[in-house]
Order: C-alpha cells, then structure tokens, then sequence
C-alpha cells in the first residue's frame, strides 16, 4: 500500500483516574469480575463533554486544515453530551474551517475509528494528494450508561483521539488494512426501551437464544481472517507492537490471544488496563503514548486489531517512520 501515512497524531487523555478500590467500594458485587479483568483504573473525564474533546484533539492538529483536506470522520459509541440532534462531523468541520470537506459521523461501534481508517484509505488511495482527518472520542457519563456495571468484562473510560492520513512521509506507513464483519450478530447489542445503556441484559438474551459457541466461533473466524491476511505483509522480526481493544484480560486471552499466538508480549496490557475501554480510540491512543514515550521506534512495525457492535473487525498495519509526535494534551 504505496503512499499512505499517519502524517500526524493526537491525544487527549483526562489525568483523573477512578480506581479499583473506588469501583468496588461503589460496585462491591463487582469483586470478582473486575479482579478477572484485571483493571487497576480508567480515566475520568469530570468537566469537558466527549464533543469538546473531540474539538481539543484536532486542535493540535490545526496546521493540517487546508484544501487537501477533504475528508472528515467522527466516530463514538457513546452520547457527545452537546445536544441530540448535534453532529461532531460538522462540528469539526467549523472548528477547522473547512467547507469543501466532507463530514461523516460514523457509529460503526468500538470498531468506528479503525472502520474510518480502512475507509479513508480506499477513498485516498483513488483520489492521490487528497487527505483524511479522523476522529473519535468517548465520555461515559451524563446517561444510564454505567462505566463499571453496564457491561461484561469490560471497564469504560474517557478520552478522544485525532489522525491525519494521506499521501507523503508520516510517523508510519500504513502497510495494509482489512476489516471482517458478521451481520449475524446483531442482536448482541439490541436492547430497545428503558433498559437500553444494559449492555448485559441484550448479551444475555442473544447468549440465551444462540448459545455462547456463536459468539466465540464468529469472533475467532474473523480475527483468523484477519490474521491471515497480515500474514503475508509481516516482516521477520519486525513486529514489535499489537495493540488491542483496552478489554478484561479475560476477553482478550479468551479471543485475541488465542488466535494471534505470541500476540500477548507485544501488547500494552497495564495501559489498557489503567485507562479503561475508550471506545473508538483505544487503539491510537496506545500508538501514540507508545510512541511518545519512545516505547515504538521507527523501522518497527505495529499491528492495529478493533472490533465493533454489528459485527466488525479490522486490522491495520503500519511501519513506524518519524519520530514521535507531541504529548497528550492533558
């Protein structure tokens, strides 16, 4: 995949952290599910809403807004906290002042950001010199949504990212990206009426009436996909980092780990682990503290692996190049 590149990269990742023993002194029949996840926090956002997250992340990213700039994508799992009929796409878009670009707000589920990747460069690829800003940010509060509760093996927390693609050397080419999905798992997140933030009541129905098997078989199918098709563009040696969704270690050694063997060493657990799922940025947000911090050096390659309710799965390669961009925001 000739030609396309992170050109630029930020993050925005709250200071304020709520602990494990803050979670069960909230949620003490959590005890046992919270120690097989083995999350020691996530990161708390008090005072900025999930959109004006969103809008500090570009910021650091202002320089980039020009005529080549046409493509724009947001992407959540969770209310932006600025209004109902508010559209984060357009709102970034005025941020910026980029009328001829095209804002598209995407709810591909936790798999958004990664789904915007794979999209973006199909759209640059045809369309040489043109780039693409991406965008997700997440803040689970301000709804029934409970960070710790509303879900299995899984820990929510806040925080927002931002990513230039196109054309040109950048702080890692992209080498390939391939996503998978599985319609037939829909219903695992459909839970319409009052009950609606339980994420764990819809999965106890769908497990209910489909059996755990389909989940696990669907999941591993696809990430298998996914791996067979990384295979070929891997380069002796030269992985170095696999950076997957910020779940339970349970899920992960139960799904990931069990068909990307080897896979567990490269990954940035205790950050995952410290700042909670993030939503859509789990993902950037890892390559970008691990490249700030000089963790990921250029020459490397690292391995990008989302999922998302409906179902979807993609996997993003990329080849480090360029030093490391600026710190988190806060």
């Amino acid at each position: 995949m000739p030609g396309i590149a992170i050109l630029d990269l930020a993050a925005v990742v709250p200071s304020q952290r709520l602990g494990r023993d803050e979670m069960l002194a909230a949620h003490p029949g959590e005890a046992d599910r919270l120690g097989q996840t083995g999350y020691t926090s996530a990161a708390i956002e008090p005072r900025f809403t999930a959109g004006e997250l969103a809008l500090q992340a570009v910021r650091g990213l202002r320089h980039w807004a020009d005529d080549r700039l046409r493509w724009l994508m947001h992407t959540s799992i969770h209310d932006q906290g600025m209004g109902v009929f508010w559209n984060p796409a357009v709102a970034l878009q005025a941020e910026l002042g980029l009328p001829g670009a095209l804002p598209l707000a995407l709810r591909q589920g936790c798999d958004g950001l990664l789904v915007a990747f794979d999209l973006a460069v199909r759209q640059l690829q045809a369309n040489p010199g043109q780039r693409a800003l991406l965008v997700g940010s997440d803040r689970f509060a301000g709804t029934g949504f409970c960070r710790v509760t509303s879900d299995y093996g899984i820990v929510y927390g806040d925080g927002a990212a931002a990513v230039v693609l196109g054309q040109g050397p950048g702080l890692a080419r992209v080498v390939a990206v391939h996503t998978v999905t599985d319609p037939g798992l829909a219903s695992l997140h459909h839970n319409p009426g009052p009950d609606a933030f339980d994420v764990r009541a819809a999965k106890r129905q769908f497990l209910a009436e489909h059996g755990q098997h389909r989940l696990r078989n669907a999941t591993r199918a696809a990430l298998m996909a996914l791996k067979q098709q990384m295979v070929g563009h891997l380069r002796p040696q030269a992985l170095r980092h696999v950076l997957v969704p910020h779940l339970g270690c349970d899920l992960l050694r139960d799904n990931y780990f069990s068909v990307f063997e080897g896979a567990e060493p490269l990954c940035p657990l205790a950050l995952g682990l410290s700042l909670g799922h993030l939503g859509t940025t789990d993902q950037l947000v890892a390559l970008h503290h691990l490249m700030a911090s000089g963790a990921a050096k250029p020459g490397e390659q690292a391995l990008l692996i989302g999922a998302g309710a409906g179902f979807s799965w993609t996997a993003v390669l990329l080849e480090l190049q360029a030093p490391p961009p600026s710190p988190p925001f806060r």
